[in-house]
């Protein structure tokens, strides 16, 4: 998270679009509290493993003064299209939380496996 934290500072945009998934065996707030408050949108999905948090218990992890920037969609199809009609040209769309997460996002955006993975 320190890492996203400090590569997310380097980048212009108008607004930072968040898709979020997480394991529920992980401290969801800890991992939140850095990356959260620099959000415009938060959008909380759940990939694909039994191991996923619910999208109630990730939005459920923040503070209440946060929830109205979030939107829960439960399938990561989902939660991918809600990004991209929330985000204009500027702004910036960051898929993070899960490896589970991120490996779904990169193959339905990219049509599969790339680079003979």
């Amino acid at each position: 998270m320190k890492a996203l934290k400090h590569a997310l500072r380097d980048f212009s945009r108008n607004r930072l679009i968040l898709v979020w998934g997480a394991m529920n065996d992980k401290d969801l707030r800890t991992t939140l509290r850095d990356i959260a408050p620099k959000a415009d949108v938060i959008i909380f999905t759940r990939p694909e493993s039994e191991r996923s948090a619910r999208t109630s218990q990730l939005k459920g992890s923040l503070p209440t003064a946060m929830h109205q920037k979030v939107v829960c969609k439960d399938a990561v199809p989902a939660a991918l299209q809600q990004a991209r009609i929330l985000a204009g040209s500027q702004d910036l769309i960051c898929i993070a939380g899960s490896l589970y997460l991120v490996g779904t996002a990169r193959q339905l955006l990219l049509g599969g496996l790339v680079d003979d993975e």
